[in-house]
C-alpha cells in the first residue's frame, strides 16, 4: 500500500530499505521486550520485491535496495537484528526474476528434460541464476528440465524472455 501511495504522489525515484534494528533506538528495545519481531533476511528479499515490481510497474527508479555496506552500519556496535544482508538488492531482484520466470514456465510447461532458455537484460544472469545457483537449481528440479540463462541487449529492467 506504501509503495502504490508513493507512486500515486508522482516519484521519480525511491529507494527500498527493508527495517533494520540498531542499537541504541527505540525499536532495539521493542525487539528486546518482544513488541517487534525483524523480518528475515528471505522475509525481507521477498517483501522487498513485492515492492519493486510495484515501482517498475509505475516507472519508478529504483536508486538502492538494501542499505550500503560502506556506512558501516553493519558493524556489531551499531547493528543489533534484521535484514542487513549485504548484497540484499541481488536477492530481490533474484526472487522477482524467479517469479517472473516461474509465470512464464507455468504458461508453457514444457515438456521434461527439454531445455529452456530464459533471457535476461545486459549484467542480470548473476541475479536470474539466483545466489548459490538457487534459481536455476529450483527451476530444474520443479519442471524437469535444463536451464540455460542468456543476455538479451533488447531486455530492459526486470524484463525477461522463455523460449
Amino acid at each position: 500500500e506504501c509503495a502504490e501511495r508513493i507512486c500515486r504522489l508522482g516519484a521519480g525515484g525511491c529507494r527500498i530499505y527493508p527495517t533494520v534494528v540498531f542499537r541504541g533506538t527505540e525499536l532495539e528495545e521493542m525487539t528486546r521486550e518482544g513488541k517487534y519481531a525483524p523480518l528475515t533476511t528471505d522475509e525481507a528479499a521477498e517483501r522487498s520485491a513485492d515492492v519493486l515490481e510495484i515501482f517498475e510497474r509505475h516507472g519508478v527508479r529504483v536508486l538502492r535496495i538494501g542499505l550500503c555496506e560502506s556506512d558501516g552500519l553493519h558493524a556489531e556496535e551499531k547493528y543489533y537484528a534484521g535484514p542487513a544482508h549485504p548484497a540484499m538488492g541481488e536477492m530481490v531482484r533474484s526472487v522477482v526474476f524467479l517469479r517472473r520466470i516461474v509465470a512464464e514456465l507455468e504458461k508453457s510447461r514444457p515438456a521434461e528434460k527439454t531445455a529452456v532458455t530464459v533471457e535476461v537484460p545486459r549484467g542480470c544472469v548473476s541475479s536470474a541464476v539466483g545466489m548459490k545457483r538457487k534459481n536455476k537449481e529450483l527451476l530444474e528440479k520443479t519442471y524437469g528440465v535444463k536451464v540455460k540463462f542468456t543476455e538479451n541487449e533488447d531486455l530492459k529492467g526486470l524484463e525477461i524472455r522463455v523460449h
